[in-house]
């Protein structure tokens, strides 16, 4: 979308359930598109004006785990094929195109992560498939609890006092952390 002339732009018909949108370096931008399933994931490329499919195989990009997965440096968190049976480990891909593994949370082999909020620089909150939050600080994991709802997380946000704001399907509505509890 054009804020200037106000309109939009169709990308050749590509794309998925779930965007990111991811500077480059030197301007422009990438915009990552989640497939979903076995599919893979695809690239836009603002500069070429190009879509670059990456297939399912071991190290290539899985999935995006939230519209909220890219971070304030630029850094998309999202699953990479970690085997050819299908078994995702969260991973985050710089603007430069390296990869950074960060240590990961714990979590059970069968059970895909559920959301991620990026936010900072290789920061983020992480609702794994049981339904447990995260906070990584850019070295490590913090256990936050529970979800306070058996839903799914679509929305997960911080206000400047430290509390985090969740939403979801099936939540019956928002939940608040606070910061000091």
């Amino acid at each position: 979308y054009n804020t200037i002339t106000g309109q939009w732009t169709h990308i050749n018909g590509h794309g998925g359930s779930r965007i990111a949108a991811q500077p480059k370096p030197g301007g422009g931008y990438y915009i990552w598109s989640d497939l979903e399933g076995y599919t893979g994931m695809e690239r836009w490329d603002s500069t070429t004006q190009l879509w670059t499919t990456y297939s399912f195989g071991v190290g290539q990009p899985a999935s995006l785990q939230g519209l909220d997965s890219v971070d304030d440096a630029g850094n998309v968190w999202m699953t990479r094929w970690l085997s050819n049976q299908g078994d995702e480990i969260l991973d985050c891909i710089r603007p430069n195109g390296t990869w950074v593994s960060p240590p990961l949370p714990p979590r059970h082999p069968q059970v895909p992560y559920g959301y991620v909020r990026a936010f900072g620089n290789m920061q983020a909150f992480l609702v794994t498939g049981y339904a447990q939050l995260y906070r990584f600080d850019g070295a490590s994991w913090t256990d936050l609890g529970p979800e306070p709802y058996s839903g799914w997380t679509q929305k997960i946000d911080f206000d400047a006092a430290g509390n985090i704001w969740m939403c979801g399907v099936g939540t019956g509505g928002v939940f608040r952390r606070d910061a000091e509890t």
